[in-house]
């Protein structure tokens, strides 16, 4: 069953993932979605049955800010969006049709390979043209170290980001903010 869980720690590290995700007789397993902080990455390192998935949003933010300072990032989030707008295009003719969820997985492999295919093309050409330090170089840096996860989404019938999750803990973590100065 999939879920939202929002848990504060103190500290930003892997062993915060241990003392909810792994701790007690019974630990997780399964698949992670979450963005490219590279705990997530330690923590799973260490585990078994542990598949982390990329997040799309996470990606295409790094060429949204970027987007000031360079032309080339416009051409990427027309990619995204049309993987965005496929995929909404997708879930409904699922629903419609009464298909499993699962079926988007099909839809996915007969339509966004050849697509995801010419977008990591175009990154790696991309890549020369700009600085690693620049906003631009930096979200194509991102996108690069994530591909492999971004591309499990595709693989598997998870949800194209964790936005339904972040949304659903941004009150908590805004209220947190604004009640420190009450």
């Amino acid at each position: 069953q999939a879920g939202v869980l929002y848990d504060w720690q103190t500290g930003r590290g892997h062993e915060c993932l241990d003392t909810i995700l792994s701790s007690g007789a019974v630990k997780f397993s399964g698949r992670l979605q979450c963005d490219g902080y590279s705990a997530y990455q330690t923590w799973a390192d260490k585990q078994r049955d542990v598949m982390l998935l990329g997040c799309w949003a996470h990606a295409r933010r790094k060429f949204h800010e970027a987007l000031p300072h360079s032309k080339d990032a416009a051409l990427v989030l027309q990619i995204i969006q049309q993987v965005y707008r496929d995929e909404h295009r997708f879930k409904e003719r699922l629903a419609n049709g009464g298909h499993p969820h699962d079926a988007i997985v099909y839809y996915r492999r007969r339509h966004h390979r050849k697509l995801l295919q010419g977008l990591r093309a175009q990154l790696l050409q991309l890549r020369s043209k700009h600085l690693p330090k620049s906003k631009m170089g930096g979200a194509i840096q991102y996108a690069l170290n994530q591909w492999h996860k971004l591309c499990l989404t595709h693989k598997h019938a998870a949800e194209l980001d964790n936005n339904r999750c972040e949304n659903a803990v941004r009150p908590l973590k805004l209220g947190a903010k604004n009640w420190f100065f009450v």
